[in-house]
């Protein structure tokens, strides 16, 4: 899913993990990072631009959200971003991976 944010907003970025048949995945102990870069196969993080590690909103119902600061998001332009989860077997999976744009707030 292509992501439209304004630079210095601070909403949350939130997601629902689905099975195969739309009911919600347990996520109960899991982890999850957020990653934005200006680069679309980045080979280490000199591009990146942030990071965020993930909070379970309700592991039952498969919801969590990254919550960006100010700072994390005082940036312009078109960017890429991957999610990846940490089960409680260690297991990582990347679960998204695709654009982000960041455009130009007005209030100062």
């Amino acid at each position: 899913m292509k992501i439209k944010y304004t630079r210095g907003d601070t909403d949350p970025f939130k997601f629902t993990l689905k099975d195969k048949d739309e009911s919600p995945v347990d996520i109960t102990g899991w982890s999850f990072l957020f990653t934005v870069n200006k680069n679309e196969n980045p080979i280490n993080t000199a591009d990146q631009q942030f990071q965020l590690v993930g909070v379970i909103d309700s592991g039952i119902e498969g919801k969590f959200s990254f919550r960006p600061t100010a700072t994390d998001t005082d940036i312009v332009g078109f960017f890429f971003y991957d999610v990846q989860r940490v089960d409680t077997n260690g297991y990582i999976k990347t679960l998204a991976k695709n654009e982000i744009e960041f455009t130009q707030d007005i209030t100062k």
